[in-house]
């Protein structure tokens, strides 16, 4: 009997060792998993962050895109906005056509032998008085507008040669008369001619043209 208590006591001995190893490695996992949990739950967090601030930045990005895409679509054609005109490259105000006198057209059959414009410099309405035979005579309404650059040919008022000419400057007769052969040709177009004045585009009313050419207009000089 004495010879099987101390061995019981050392099998209780061992089996609390071996108990109470358990327990450490058991709070020693546990401990590494909350651990663990922790650092990716704060980690998680800076990454949402992140993604909703990249986000944001692209939405802003994406909404200043837009505004300067919608602004640069904005329309170029307008009517006279002020005292100053709403032009481009090419434009003649009213004030530079109200200073001059008249256009004339000079050695031509059928056409008026001369316009003269009066512009208001805050509407661009006005009116164009044409003398000349009588179905090219009057006083007609007009407005002028501002346009974004076009490409007209015209018959040259020096040797009536066809050459392209930028404007920006529209002159549109407002009068809906279809006898009337001065409102139903076609618009007036101001531009500055290569010997630094100011040259009148006006349609051709001779008519005296092939059809590849009915789109030419006749250039006069002041």
């Amino acid at each position: 009997m004495r010879s099987e208590r101390p061995r019981q006591n050392w099998l209780l001995v061992t089996a609390t060792i071996i108990g109470v190893l358990i327990l450490v490695m058991l709070a020693f996992l546990i401990g590494k998993v909350m651990t663990g949990n922790q650092s990716s739950a704060a980690s998680s967090a800076p990454r949402t962050s992140s993604s909703q601030s990249v986000s944001s930045s692209q939405s802003t990005s994406s909404s200043a895109a837009t505004t300067t895409s919608s602004a640069s679509q904005a329309p170029e054609r307008g009517q006279k906005s002020g005292s100053e005109t709403v032009g481009g490259p090419y434009s003649v105000s009213t004030e530079e056509l109200n200073a001059l006198s008249a256009f004339h057209v000079s050695g031509m059959m059928n056409m008026p032998g001369s316009i003269t414009l009066d512009l208001n410099d805050q509407s661009g309405a006005g009116t164009a008085d044409f003398r000349g035979p009588d179905y090219l005579s009057g006083s007609m309404n007009v407005t002028y507008y501002s346009i974004p650059t076009t490409s007209i040919r015209i018959f040259g008022a020096k040797n009536h040669s066809i050459r392209t000419v930028k404007v920006n400057s529209e002159i549109r007769f407002d009068d809906d008369n279809p006898s009337n052969e001065l409102t139903t040709s076609g618009s007036m177009y101001a531009f500055k001619n290569r010997d630094g004045g100011i040259s009148l585009a006006i349609p051709n009313y001779a008519g005296n043209v092939d059809d590849s050419e009915r789109d030419v207009l006749q250039e006069v000089l002041q």
